[in-house]
């Protein structure tokens, strides 16, 4: 009967420390964050963040939270990387409805408080020196409304400016 015990025991103290090592169900792991991407709500910008802030992390995560000193909070995707935005766009690519979906998925990145200023939904503000990749010529800010960025799948998963009541799939992490 101790034997039995301390296996189940054994295997709960395994189960708990694994369980911080991997994202919840429907999520994917890179590079220590969680990913998520959503085809259905398309949404605009606002809409969009407030999905990933608000719905997109399911419930009974609690505990994975409290053990692994997650954020509960998760934003339109940061990226902060080639191999970051590598992952961001092939996540899409490989979960998108080609026929349904279009070709861009909407990103974290917006200038909308001030032109030409882009920061990240999570609150971080784009360092170009340290990583951006904007299509060439982009962003533009064609017809004075495009302030949210989306990456084209098209073009190398490189970025581009479009307007943020644009709706479209988009990308959630935490």
């Amino acid at each position: 009967m101790k034997v039995v015990l301390a296996i189940v025991l054994l295997f709960s103290v395994l189960a708990q420390s694994y369980s911080c090592r991997v994202c919840p169900v429907f999520w994917t792991q890179f590079q220590g964050h969680c990913y998520r991407y959503f085809g259905n709500p398309r949404l605009d910008f606002d809409k969009a963040q407030d999905y990933c802030q608000n719905y997109a992390i399911p419930t009974g995560a609690d505990d994975c939270f409290s053990e692994c000193s997650w954020s509960k909070v998760a934003n339109l995707v940061t990226i902060e990387s080639q191999a970051e935005n590598n992952f961001t766009r092939d996540m899409f690519i490989s979960l998108r409805h080609p026929g349904k979906e279009g070709q861009q998925v909407r990103i974290g990145l917006t200038d909308k408080a001030e032109e030409g200023k882009w920061v990240w939904a999570s609150g971080s503000v784009l360092v170009e020196e340290r990583y951006k990749y904007w299509s060439d010529r982009q962003p533009d800010n064609k017809e004075g409304n495009q302030d949210c960025a989306v990456i084209w799948q098209e073009h190398e998963g490189e970025w581009d400016d479009q307007d943020c009541a644009s709706t479209r799939p988009f990308i959630c992490e935490f």
